[in-house]
């Protein structure tokens, strides 16, 4: 009956189509006509969504079309009461790194307190297929007021270690017990034949390495733990790389525009969208069914 049920549910996500009560949220408000990558995290406010997106098409209707000014490449929204607020800056980035070559491509994040956004740092020049350089956690104070992001200010921002060992991560977060944050993300790897190899993978770190202050290059070195073949975690050893660690490889060829949820029934599978450049269409897995700490092997 379990299998029976998760059948329908794959023929109802593999169909498409507009959603009749989500769809009026995301219609064209003011000067916002619409953004790609759309990830959505609880807070901040009592029941409120922050909303965080990647490129966003800003200008106005003409003549029933869309008529662009500029695409800033990245925004955020709350949503509230049944309403989804765009906060725009103009033709700006809400996020924008110091460096005038280097722009923030935002992920995903978390609300602590303060809300803490994952970016993919990028380089310029860009078409498809850009350069990324790092990535980046923001901290950024909502106390001003929590449901207008545009009295948001910006308290740091630093780049996260890895990236020099070919970590990417984290492409999406997913809560597990006792404020443990997972980190779903992607190694790259060149192999011998001189071809380019990306492989998805799970990691975790403690909320509280997150929302520290101040941040810590040396906390996350510390408390970041991979998943394991064996199914086991570790963090790598002092002295060494990421190399060192038997990583249980998930799937190859992972794309960085990825999300990653629990499905919502008895079944605790994992369901992974992927959207790759490479290919006009969207990539859709889904793990065999786990246990409540088990964690994907099978798509």
């Amino acid at each position: 009956m379990i299998e029976g049920r998760w059948q329908e549910e794959r023929a109802r996500l593999l169909s498409g189509g507009p959603d009749d009560e989500l769809q009026p949220l995301f219609n064209e408000v003011g000067s916002w006509l619409g953004a790609d990558c759309a990830t959505s995290i609880p807070g901040p406010g009592n029941g409120s969504y922050l909303w965080i997106f990647q490129d966003t098409i800003v200008g106005s209707i003409v003549n029933g079309m869309r008529n662009r000014e500029c695409m800033p490449h990245n925004s955020v929204g709350i949503y509230t009461h049944g309403k989804l607020q765009h906060f725009l800056k103009g033709c700006d980035s809400f996020l924008t790194p110091l460096d005038p070559n280097r722009w923030y491509w935002t992920e995903t994040g978390v609300v602590a307190n303060d809300v803490f956004i994952f970016s993919q740092v990028m380089t310029l020049p860009c078409s498809i297929g850009c350069d990324q350089v790092a990535i980046a956690l923001s901290r950024i104070n909502v106390s001003a007021n929590t449901l207008n992001a545009s009295l948001w200010q910006m308290i740091e921002t630093h780049n996260l270690p890895g990236f020099a060992q070919g970590i990417q991560w984290p492409t999406a977060l997913f809560f597990m017990p006792n404020e443990i944050v997972g980190l779903f993300g992607r190694r790259t790897s060149t192999n011998t034949d001189g071809t380019v190899q990306t492989t998805a993978f799970l990691a975790q770190v403690p909320l509280a390495t997150i929302i520290a202050t101040p941040y810590s290059e040396v906390a996350w070195n510390q408390t970041l733990r991979f998943y394991l073949a064996d199914g086991n975690w570790a963090t790598i050893p002092t002295n060494q790389t990421v190399d060192a660690l038997d990583i249980a490889p998930l799937f190859d060829d992972a794309p960085s525009e990825t999300s990653i949820i629990r499905f919502p029934s008895g079944e605790k599978r994992f369901i992974v969208l992927n959207i790759p450049f490479a290919t006009p269409y969207l990539q859709l897995r889904w793990s065999s069914p786990l246990n409540e700490n088990e964690f994907p092997t099978n798509w």
